[in-house]
């Protein structure tokens, strides 16, 4: 989508907390999906237009300077979850 509202923002370390460590291992990722302790993940790479590149540059250095991650919750019960690349 052209844009994307973001309600909720969360410390990485708490996002961890919350989800199983298999999530975060970059490695675990089968044809970008993993299962693990019954939750589901698909790993996706953003592709950003041109004209907002550096909008995406600067947002995704924060989140990487503060250790966040930007969450976003979905209508199917799915949850979007926007994080640097470093954090896997």
């Amino acid at each position: 989508p052209p844009n994307l509202d973001i309600n909720h923002v969360m410390g990485l370390a708490d996002l961890k907390k919350k989800l199983p460590e298999a999530a975060f291992g970059k490695k675990n990722y089968t044809k970008n999906e993993v299962c693990f302790q019954g939750v589901y993940s698909s790993l996706y790479e953003v592709e950003i237009s041109n004209k907002d590149q550096s909008k995406m540059d600067h947002l995704m250095e924060n989140l990487k300077e503060k250790d966040l991650a930007i969450i976003k919750y979905l209508q199917d019960q799915g949850v979007l979850i926007l994080l640097p690349s470093s954090a896997l």
